[in-house]
């Protein structure tokens, strides 16, 4: 599985889902809204551009612009698309 622009303490702080609840349990369902709904939005070029820059251990090579649009937007937009 791949990596998620959003972490696991700011998806629990952001939803009503319990502090004990597994991560893996949530991934495929972040994976998909990343790769299929993010994707659309951002459109393919960019999406892998940012995803390159995401590494395994959580951290990233963003620009400010980059780090901006997702602390402020991207990761908003996949709790509010976890939550549908």
């Amino acid at each position: 599985m791949g990596v998620l622009l959003i972490s696991e303490t700011k998806l629990k702080s952001y939803t009503n889902i319990n502090k004990n609840v597994d991560m893996d349990v949530l991934k495929a369902e972040i994976q998909i809204a990343q790769d299929i709904d993010l994707q659309t939005v951002l459109g393919t070029k960019f999406y892998k551009s940012l995803m390159a820059k995401v590494h395994s251990d959580g951290t990233n090579t963003f620009t400010p612009d980059e780090l901006i649009l997702v602390n402020e937007y991207i990761q908003p937009y996949l709790v509010v698309s976890y939550l549908d």
